[in-house]
């Protein structure tokens, strides 16, 4: 079997033949036009000058760069790695002492609790159910709540739980009672209960099991020395002559120097850069109650105001930067023997200056705080409700620049609480 002929084998002759088939006619006129045109230039032709082979072989083994994938990547890392700082990252938390950004508001009402925004004017549930929750109080940090739920008419548990409203945990193994208060401790890490009965127990606010610090014991609130929290005020159970203070694991109890020769030491409360001390203190005449700053140590003893008319003042607050004191006063109606409320009373400690801040409120005076910026005093000018009642109160905002006194749009139950925030 052979194979077919190849047409290259007989291109050769097929050409030869074609060749003689001579010329067209019309080719020496096609020279004769193309003589006269002039040549281009060398410059003109692209290949002379740029290396098309090489941009060629260029083009062909360099693939295309995906600069849009390369850009989508880059920003999905960019998101990753900063969601990762982020979750990475401490929150910033405001100093258990001193001035702080304006939060939010938390208040109880219905036996719920509630988070108010006093610019917006709006709330939201915190906590709800069938419990009835009550007097709730932020942790300096501004993180989480300590508040108490109703176990009968006369007992109460301490609970903590989120500003998010989760995972409410009871961490009191002892019912309080009408009498008991607490306080977080400046790490926010433990709430201290002072009971009526004179024990002082810190319940950590995570699962350690509670711990009595002090037995025999009156501490009121704002005990803790700042800045750091490692000493607390206190006095003997039932003794009000004497101020003493002892370390915040109830070691190292020890007698403040003495203040004066008449004692009835009341409500003591730090400054807060820990180095003076509010104290309400009788005088001569039994009647009345006044306000003194105290060194820490108990040297420099002076009264806070010098009205020399008859005057029970009580209650008092520092402001967040240590410059002014708030408090509830009374005066004594000589012709009538009779002691009425007045509005809150501000002092500047530096020049004594006095202002009072707000209309006067119920006779047995406001519930008040100042607020974390030290701007406002925020508070209860009406009845106040105790531990199990329901009665409904209005709390109130007084601008302490003016004394000017505006409600707040909430209905509550109990103390407010102003949540510290970083500033």
């Amino acid at each position: 079997m052979t194979s077919p002929r190849r047409f290259e084998q007989d291109l050769p002759v097929l050409l030869a033949d074609l060749y003689p088939a001579g010329v067209p006619g019309y080719r020496d006129d096609i020279v004769q036009q193309t003589a006269r045109m002039r040549q281009r230039p060398a410059w003109a032709f692209p290949g002379r000058w740029i290396p098309m082979v090489d941009l060629i072989a260029e083009r062909r083994l360099a693939p295309r760069v995906p600069w849009r994938a390369i850009g989508v990547a880059a920003l999905i890392a960019l998101l990753i790695a900063g969601a990762l700082v982020f979750v990475g990252s401490p929150r910033r938390v405001p100093a258990p002492f001193g001035p702080a950004g304006n939060g939010l508001i938390v208040y109880a009402s219905g036996g719920d609790l509630f988070a108010g925004d006093i610019t917006t004017k709006e709330s939201r549930l915190v906590l709800g159910g069938p419990e009835r929750d009550s007097a709730p109080l932020f942790s300096p940090d501004g993180q989480r709540l300590a508040f108490l739920r109703a176990t009968s008419t006369a007992a109460y548990d301490l609970l903590v739980v989120g500003i998010d409203g989760w995972n409410a945990t009871k961490v009191s193994t002892t019912p309080l009672v009408v009498g008991s208060t607490f306080q977080w401790a400046p790490d926010s890490r433990g709430v201290f209960v002072a009971y009526t009965t004179g024990d002082l127990v810190r319940f950590d606010a995570v699962a350690s099991p509670p711990v009595v610090v002090a037995h025999d014991v009156d501490v009121d609130s704002h005990a803790f020395r700042p800045p750091d929290g490692r000493q607390i005020l206190f006095q003997a159970h039932g003794d009000a002559s004497t101020l003493l203070v002892m370390n915040a694991d109830g070691t190292g109890a020890h007698s403040i120097a003495p203040v004066g020769d008449h004692g009835n030491i009341n409500q003591a409360r730090w400054s807060p850069d820990g180095s003076r001390i509010a104290i309400g203190r009788k005088l001569d005449d039994p009647v009345q109650l006044r306000l003194f700053i105290v060194n820490a140590d108990g040297s420099g003893l002076r009264q806070l105001t010098n009205d020399r008319r008859e005057w029970f003042e009580t209650d008092p607050v520092w402001s967040p930067d240590g410059t002014r004191v708030a408090f509830n006063r009374w005066l004594h109606g000589t012709a009538t023997d009779e002691w009425r409320i007045q509005p809150i009373g501000i002092v500047t400690i530096a020049t004594g200056a006095f202002m009072e801040a707000g209309a006067a409120p119920v006779s047995e005076g406001s519930l008040f705080d100042w607020s974390p910026d030290g701007r406002s005093l925020i508070g209860l000018p009406g009845p106040h409700a105790a531990y199990g009642e329901t009665a409904s109160n209005q709390p109130t905002v007084i601008d302490v620049a003016t004394g000017r006194e505006a409600p707040l749009a909430w209905k509550v139950e109990s103390a407010v609480s102003w949540q510290r925030v970083a500033p």
